[in-house]
């Protein structure tokens, strides 16, 4: 069966316990517009669903009409118990499926250096990347900390950081502890010197009162964005539990040519 988009946004709101003008309103998108579209059974825009996926983090693939939607629906004669056990269920299903359909569409480490590969690609060109990278100016060695110029809204640092904007981001680095700082910089400056720089990271720090402890894997890369300036563009993924972490991953930053 195929699930139209009414069907699906009533599910993602569900999945994410918001209303439909609390969906629309962190999307910046107008409810009543969205509303009166489905009402008439119009076209949802690929823009007002592209607005909708980038902000509530929902993989584009969600919406197609080839992905069906997985039910657990319970019987005809449960009692209550078993039917509110069923919507518990059904729920934890759904949003396992939109994990799936999300780690499939996921940028790793090795998809990104092939991006930087190839050379002469502006980041706007690469439309698998939005979102999933934070974009910085060129760090200089008297910076304290990168300057932001556009953090991504579903990259590893806005989900762990808890970033909310630019500015915001600012706030919470400066937080860490020196030794944690001194590594940023350090490789903002040695990509600055050749392709791309990768190396392994152990974090510690402590985020709204709660610790977070990951390694993760961070690729820099310097590029050109769409009439603005060069940034620094990086990504980054968690290292998966057991990994064989290689320090500063000399084998994977080559040195300029």
């Amino acid at each position: 069966m195929i699930e139209s988009i009414d069907v699906k946004l009533k599910h993602v709101c569900t999945m994410l316990g918001v209303s439909r003008p609390e969906l629309c309103a962190k999307a910046q998108v107008n409810y009543k517009t969205l509303a009166q579209a489905m009402s008439r059974n119009s076209k949802v825009s690929s823009e007002t669903l592209d607005e909708i996926c980038e902000a509530w983090n929902i993989p584009r693939d969600y919406f197609s009409k080839y992905t069906p939607i997985l039910r657990v629906a319970p019987g005809p004669n449960d009692d209550p118990p078993a039917r509110a056990a069923a919507y518990s269920e059904d729920l934890a299903a759904q949003r396992a499926h939109l994990e799936i359909i999300r780690s499939r569409g996921r940028v790793g480490t090795i998809d990104f250096i092939n991006w930087v590969q190839n050379g002469g690609s502006e980041i706007v060109d690469f439309e698998t990347l939005r979102g999933t990278v934070d974009l910085f100016y060129p760090m200089r060695v008297t910076d304290s900390t990168p300057l932001p110029y556009r953090i991504g809204l579903r990259s590893l640092s806005t989900e762990y950081f808890e970033l909310k904007c630019e500015e915001h981001y600012i706030k919470r680095v400066m937080s860490f502890d020196r030794k944690l700082l001194e590594n940023v910089k350090e490789a903002h400056i040695q990509a600055s010197y050749r392709p791309y720089h990768v190396s392994d990271v152990t974090i510690s720090v402590m985020i709204n009162g709660k610790r977070v402890e990951e390694n993760y894997r961070r690729t820099i890369a310097k590029v050109p964005s769409k009439n603005g300036p060069l940034v620094t563009a990086v990504h980054a993924e968690l290292i998966p539990t057991p990994c064989l972490r290689i320090a500063g991953m000399p084998n994977l930053s080559p040195t300029g040519q």
